[in-house]
């Protein structure tokens, strides 16, 4: 959707549509999922099977509502500040999903190169380890 001065506007979504989330060019949802509801402040996008809320900027409107069900009062979210605000060296470097249930974040300081993501393989790669030891007993 192209708004008057050739800048992409944010889609049009309401409750009981069908959408997918795509961040960094990957679509996120297996299958694409219907509208729950809708923050109180336009911003996220809550989907059924969904605890979490998807950036409205990041939905791409797949099939629009039947409107012959129209909905009677949809719900409205407040979006609810997290308690683990970034610091101010602190950055979001990275976050997608793992699974229907799983997602991640990843949340750095300082300048994260080579070296440092390798250290990070190295931690990661420990806690499977532990994690599939867990799985045996």
């Amino acid at each position: 959707m192209v708004d008057t001065r050739g800048l992409f506007a944010q889609p049009e979504v309401k409750v009981g549509d069908v959408i997918q989330w795509t961040s960094q060019g990957v679509d996120q949802f297996t299958t694409p999922l219907r509208v729950r509801a809708i923050d109180s402040t336009g911003e996220w996008v809550f989907v059924e099977a969904e605890k979490d809320g998807v950036p409205m900027n990041q939905v791409t409107v797949i099939e629009k509502r039947h409107e012959q069900a129209p909905l009677n009062n949809p719900p409205v979210l407040e979006f609810e500040e997290k308690q683990e605000s970034l610091g101010k060296l602190e950055k979001e470097f990275s976050r997608g999903k793992l699974s229907n249930q799983v997602t991640y974040r990843l949340i750095v300081s300082g300048e994260l190169g080579p070296k440092e993501i390798g250290k990070l393989i190295t931690l990661l790669t420990a806690q499977k380890t532990i994690l599939s030891d867990e799985d045996i007993q």
